[in-house]
């Protein structure tokens, strides 16, 4: 995926792709062009011919540097303000508002709703936390639960532990 990073780069470098602009502050200037995590990649550029071809280009070549292959079936490009069809370039399109990564993209970021499964994951995530922690301490070891979680968390009014 390194090697993939440096060809994006190198490309950016050229003024061949463009990404969005995050600040354009003199001095500080930045423009993202391409995020990488574990496995994936998400490239942001202009939606016109030449540089989803120039993209294209990019992905074949790290296919037969690297050995490794793109399923071409799990990848998307998502316009923004603009219609294309570049299905001859092998990319599936798609719209907006989709997740990545089980986080919202393209939704408006203000509406409640869209942030629900986030909340609602990471309030899950944070019970099991602490389910552990106070059944478990910070130990590497499994451990017998002795009381019911609900029983934990109700109130010692309400003849819990809480």
């Amino acid at each position: 995926m390194e090697g993939l990073n440096d060809m994006l780069k190198i490309v950016q470098e050229k003024l061949s792709l463009r990404g969005f602009r995050v600040s354009s502050r003199v001095g500080a200037e930045l423009e993202i062009t391409h995020l990488q995590y574990a496995d994936d990649t998400l490239v942001f550029c202009d939606a016109n011919k030449n540089q989803l071809k120039i993209l294209r280009v990019i992905f074949v070549i790290f296919e037969a540097i690297s050995g490794l292959h793109i399923n071409w079936n799990k990848s998307f490009l998502y316009p923004v303000k603009s219609l294309i069809y570049p299905l001859w370039l092998g990319f599936w399109v798609e719209g907006l508002p989709t997740t990545y990564l089980g986080m919202p993209l393209g939704a408006k970021c203000k509406s409640i709703s869209i942030w629900n499964g986030v909340i609602e994951k990471c309030g899950k995530r944070l019970d099991a936390l602490r389910r552990n922690f106070r059944w478990e301490g910070n130990s590497e070891t499994k451990k017998l639960h002795l009381v019911k979680w609900d029983t934990l968390i109700e109130s010692k009014q309400a003849r819990g532990l809480g």
